[in-house]
């Protein structure tokens, strides 16, 4: 691609329909009109519209760079003045970064003091265990996507705060690089199973450990063990492309000795108290579970290298139709935990399957036209719908109690209902 005018031709394309789909207030829609998102959208296109114009300055004609520039001011002053109405950390630091890059550019002092504004706000939702908040939980999927953008922003801003906050989680995400070469998963609050490597790349010649985790999630990646882009839904895989050649791009050789991951080391025991997540390391297996989320469970065999126990939980249907579950992140289950067994116990939750009909959606939109221009507006609608769609499961008169005990070379894992 490299020189081919189509590429230019599509780049100046792509960055003047971005400015002419621009909300007045600078946001952008994601996923239905007059949403006017905050970071998802709105951040991560400012960075990209920002790195492809440093790349690309001396060819962009001079009538779209005036409109480009104007854009970025009105996006970078939006993510500054608004904050979501829900806590989803990455996409502080995305902001983060994206104000900080249209400052690089435009040098406008007020994007400054947004900045500090967001770096306090996301500063708020990280614990000193390490994790940051996801949907009320700790998600080690979407905690290496805030180490990717923290260490981005880390090439262009060095702050103590930021750098403490990144290493912290480097480690914290060290423990779910599993021996069988696969990341994360159901053990997250978000499910999910995606690794994002430019920041480990990008820190890994200052701490060992992230180097270490980037190795073993490289080889990884070649073993077709981690999410490629090509497997992702569109509005995911156009921006997971350049992660991965940003990674490359910002490889550095290994040192010959790197430290063990926790899955490699002595054997240990460890409760992350905050985040409610036990780890246990044998001489035989590695064990997982997060208590917060009704006992969740994943159990490798460390001399086959494999995952041969993986439970979520509980899921069944009553006899009036409506579906439960043990696994839903409660702050209100009693929990104990000590060297030989670990327990939890509460209760279910119904799941709520909440789809548009036809009539519905029409019904939705017409609200979005008549209310959605307002951005105070828009906002709160979408935290309604948050708080319907993810929040709003509640708790079923049905109690469960989840015992796992343990030795060093056996597992027993006791549901009462």
């Amino acid at each position: 691609y490299y020189k081919q005018k189509k590429i230019l031709d599509w780049t100046l394309a792509g960055i003047e329909y971005w400015a002419k789909i621009q909300k007045n207030d600078g946001s952008f829609d994601e996923f239905y009109f007059n949403e006017r998102g905050w970071a998802g959208p709105t951040a991560f296109l400012l960075y990209a519209a920002l790195d492809s114009y440093r790349m690309l300055k001396s060819e962009f004609p001079k009538d779209l760079e005036e409109k480009m520039l104007k854009a970025a001011h009105k996006s970078a002053l939006f993510l500054a003045r608004y904050d979501e109405p829900s806590v989803l950390a990455n996409h502080h630091a995305i902001a983060v970064l994206a104000i900080y890059e249209a400052y690089l550019v435009l040098r406008d002092k007020k994007l400054l003091d947004g900045m500090e504004i967001r770096i306090k706000d996301f500063l708020r939702y990280c614990y000193d265990e390490g994790w940051s908040l996801e949907y009320g939980g700790a998600d080690p999927g979407y905690l290496s996507a805030t180490v990717s953008f923290l260490g981005k922003l880390h090439k262009v801003y060095q702050d103590e705060r930021l750098y403490d906050a990144a290493k912290r989680a480097i480690k914290f995400t060290s423990h779910f690089v599993y021996p069988n070469g696969f990341y994360a998963g159901t053990i997250g609050s978000r499910q999910t199973l995606h690794f994002y490597p430019d920041g480990y790349e990008i820190f890994a010649k200052d701490i060992p450990l992230a180097a270490a985790i980037a190795e073993k999630m490289l080889k990884a990646l070649g073993e077709g063990k981690l999410v490629p882009p090509e497997i992702q839904c569109d509005r995911y895989f156009l921006y997971r492309i350049p992660e991965f050649l940003l990674s490359y791009l910002d490889y550095k050789e290994r040192d010959s000795q790197l430290p063990s991951l926790p899955c490699e080391a002595e054997p240990f025991d460890k409760f992350f108290d905050k985040a409610k997540i036990y780890l246990k390391k044998s001489s035989e297996y590695y064990l997982l579970v997060n208590l917060i989320k009704g006992g969740v469970t994943k159990l490798f065999n460390l001399k086959e290298g494999r995952l041969i126990f993986n439970d979520c939980g509980i899921i069944a249907e009553t006899s009036d139709s409506k579906v439960v579950t043990t696994q839903w992140l409660d702050d209100e289950y009693k929990i104990s935990t000590n060297n030989a067994e670990i327990s939890i116990a509460g209760n279910f939750h119904y799941i709520k399957f909440s789809q548009f009909t036809p009539i519905k959606m029409v019904i939705f939109r017409m609200a979005m036209i008549m209310f959605g221009w307002h951005t105070q507006l828009a906002y709160q609608i979408k935290g309604w719908i948050r708080k319907i769609l993810v929040w709003g499961a509640k708790p079923a008169p049905i109690k469960f109690l989840r015992k796992i005990a343990f030795d060093e070379k056996s597992l027993i894992i006791t549901d009462r209902l």
